[in-house]
């Protein structure tokens, strides 16, 4: 049996504000430090990003152009992935995902070199 909520793929869902970068809502100011290559990293290594924000509308899109314009990659903003209600899942609100990245955290780092090796540890270690 799988670790992984969905077969042998590690999810990952990433909040934009705060999270990914800097902004005093809806004003984007920066990306953080080092989250672009964090998040194209867990792409490589098999991720499925799924970018969990409240924005909505004209703020939601200017998230998406945001991501896109810095190569952030991802598969699906606040929603599941293809093959997520196929493995009998209901699709709601709330996305699935193994592990979830946010400035809202209990334990949140706010050092995207360290969440990229506690990651890529928890997927290494599910692997063995």
């Amino acid at each position: 049996m799988s670790r992984f909520l969905i077969g042998d793929t590690p999810r990952v869902a990433i909040d934009f504000d705060n999270t990914i970068v800097d902004s005093d809502f809806p004003v984007i100011h920066k990306v953080k430090e080092n989250a672009v290559y964090a998040i194209q990293e867990l792409k490589k290594a098999g991720w499925i990003i799924i970018i969990w924000t409240c924005r909505e509308g004209e703020a939601k899109q200017e998230a998406i152009d945001y991501l896109n314009k810095h190569e952030i990659p991802y598969h699906a903003i606040n929603d599941n992935p293809e093959g997520y209600e196929e493995c009998g899942f209901i699709n709601s609100r709330k996305v699935g995902a193994d592990i979830y990245v946010d400035d809202k955290n209990l334990c949140h780092i706010d050092s995207w070199r360290l969440t990229l090796n506690k990651l890529l540890c928890l997927y290494d270690c599910n692997n063995e």
